[in-house]
């Protein structure tokens, strides 16, 4: 890729300097991805002697990761960042049907956990527990994406709890 977009000026430093750098969760490819394509972030996470570890979504986003499982998500992030990554959490929660059923009409469902082994370094560890932490509908009222013909808006009823994830990632 030429002409990429150059990072921040502390970026770069914050990622040398840090003890753990957290990819994700978020839009895989518009989110994480677009963050990984500017000017030397990736080679800064990939040389960085950080503990890394990668959030897999909950479910998948439409347009973006349709029909994508646990280790299409971490094959497509390390084409962008070839990082070897310490850890991986994957959410085992299944969500209610009548949540799934809401995903299903905007075309996204629960991100399908499959074998990793093959996407993995062999020392990556894998943390597989419930990650779930869910909105109530009333809330998502300003919680709505940005719609166009190609990427249509839905409601994010299912979320990561951020107190989970924190309790998770200090124990690393």
């Amino acid at each position: 890729l030429k002409d990429l977009a150059e990072p921040n000026e502390g970026v770069i430093r914050a990622i040398e300097n840090a003890d753990l750098i957290v990819i994700g969760p978020g839009s895989l490819r518009t989110g994480i991805i677009s963050v990984l394509l500017a000017e030397g972030v990736s080679d800064a996470i990939a040389r960085s002697k950080a503990k890394k570890v990668y959030i897999c979504n909950i479910m998948t986003h439409p347009g973006q990761t349709d029909e994508f499982t646990s280790s299409m998500h971490i094959r497509e992030l390390k084409k962008y960042c070839n990082v070897k990554l310490d850890c991986v959490l994957i959410n085992t929660e299944t969500p209610s049907d009548a949540i799934l059923e809401a995903y299903r009409k905007d075309g996204a469902k629960q991100v399908f956990i499959d074998d990793m082994d093959e996407v993995l370094d062999k020392d990556c560890r894998v943390i597989k527990d419930n990650f779930v932490s869910y909105f109530d509908p009333s809330e998502l009222q300003n919680m709505r994406r940005s719609t166009n013909e190609r990427m249509p808006a839905f409601p994010h009823f299912v979320r990561h709890d951020s107190k989970k994830l924190t309790k998770t990632l200090m124990s690393l």
